[in-house]
């Protein structure tokens, strides 16, 4: 019947991928893209937000239109990213 829930895994639905671990040495200062970490899914991309080379970032963590970010620990709450 339409407009009825139904309870399904979210394994079921959705494909996981865990973030990538940043290198210090991997940082470039204000050049690159930005690491998103828990404090950019609180505060969006910033002065302090570090950077890596594109070129270092695996083609499947890239985010794209669409994706949703979870944070595995940290504070829990619903982001809308990137943010304004």
């Amino acid at each position: 019947m339409a407009g009825e829930w139904r309870q399904v895994s979210l394994w079921d639905i959705a494909h996981y991928i865990n973030g990538r671990a940043t290198k210090p040495s991997e940082l470039c200062g204000d050049e690159g893209v930005p690491v998103i970490k828990i404090a950019e899914l609180n505060r969006g991309i910033t002065e302090q937000t570090g950077r890596i080379p594109g070129e270092l970032v695996e083609s499947e963590r890239w985010v794209k239109d669409g994706d949703l970010l979870f944070a595995w620990s940290g504070s829990v709450g619903i982001y809308l990213y990137p943010r304004a």
